[in-house]
């Protein structure tokens, strides 16, 4: 993935985003906790912001002040994560 293919992800405030919608909060939560554990595995933390039904995912090198490859490498790696739930 790089910046001319960001299928269901979109550039907001200077940040990769993607938005995903589930019917509760608790799956809301079963992703984000997904999400999670592979941001510690890798290091490298996303901003998410959950509500009832929704989970907003940001992605940003804040040291570099910038969207770097890591971004997008992560980005890919939580592409993963959704399809294994089928998401």
């Amino acid at each position: 993935m790089n910046a001319l293919d960001l299928g269901l992800w979109s550039i907001r405030n200077d940040q990769l985003y993607r938005s995903l919608v589930f019917p509760n909060f608790k799956q809301a939560m079963l992703c984000a906790n997904e999400i999670a554990e592979l941001a510690e595995n890798i290091n490298h933390h996303p901003t998410l912001v959950i509500a009832y039904g929704k989970l907003e995912i940001y992605l940003y090198t804040f040291d570099q002040q910038k969207i770097t490859d890591l971004d997008y490498q992560t980005a890919q790696k939580i592409e993963t994560i959704l399809s294994s739930l089928h998401l």
